[in-house]
């Protein structure tokens, strides 16, 4: 977890973005991203070859390789182009994210020139490439649930947490949460960032709130279903069944 210190006050990183959903439960079906689908085109393949002629290997081959290169070409033209370009598109706040983290960690680095501040360590994130991952603040969505295996809130409690968003929440929401809280933002190549510094850490609320609420949708099984153990309810409820 990415922490700076401020004149002996830790303040952890904290990334509010809500994880992309590549599952959504409907009833007892559910819908699924196209790209789980891949995993079946080697088979498909497979099939092809051991059931069509050489020559129609041959021209799907030829085929393959036209349709790999339209591709690249593609992307690169697109690599090619200012990001500028994409400022009318809705995903232009995450291109900006992904592509100016070093830019915008500069933003959020303390001044060295300040007594009583050191530098922001850093550590690998896929979404946002910083060198040190970040905590994922709130309830996020499915893959959010990564960080459950790698943030224990518990030792965050009293703490001060640097949250980055790119809404635009109002400070009321987080005060259930910290003693104190204050909005900043942060514009870069023309996205405008919320940095919520959040002082004081209520984790007896957090649990109650937002972690009671992953507990319940993505934890909690069936009374009737065997539970040998969960690493998340063993952690925040041991003494509430992880079951509704």
């Amino acid at each position: 977890m990415a922490v700076v210190e401020v004149a002996r006050a830790r303040w952890p990183v904290a990334d509010r973005r809500g994880a992309l959903r590549a599952v959504r439960r409907h009833g007892a079906g559910q819908d699924i991203g196209l790209h789980w689908l891949l995993g079946f085109v080697p088979l498909v393949l497979l099939w092809l070859a051991l059931r069509l002629p050489q020559t129609t290997l041959a021209k799907l081959g030829r085929f393959f390789i036209g349709f790999a290169a339209l591709h690249v070409a593609i992307v690169v033209a697109i690599a090619a182009l200012p990001m500028e370009t994409w400022k009318n598109n809705k995903l232009y706040d995450g291109i900006v994210l992904t592509f100016e983290a070093d830019a915008l960690v500069e933003r959020l680095r303390p001044s060295p020139t300040t007594p009583g501040q050191r530098r922001l360590f850093q550590r690998g994130d896929a979404f946002f490439p910083f060198a040190q991952a970040l905590m994922v603040f709130g309830e996020g969505g499915y893959h959010a649930r990564q960080d459950d295996f790698l943030t224990d809130w518990r030792e965050h409690d009293g703490r001060n947490i640097l949250i980055l968003t790119k809404r635009r929440p109002a400070s009321a929401e987080f005060f259930a949460w910290f003693h104190e809280v204050e909005l900043k933002t942060v514009e870069l190549r023309g996205v405008t960032f919320t940095v919520i510094l959040g002082r004081g850490f209520n984790y007896a609320a957090y649990r109650g709130d937002v972690l009671a609420r992953v507990k319940s949708r993505y934890y909690a099984l069936p009374a009737w279903l065997p539970q040998k153990g969960c690493s998340f309810c063993d952690r925040y409820f041991p003494d509430i069944a992880c079951t509704h």
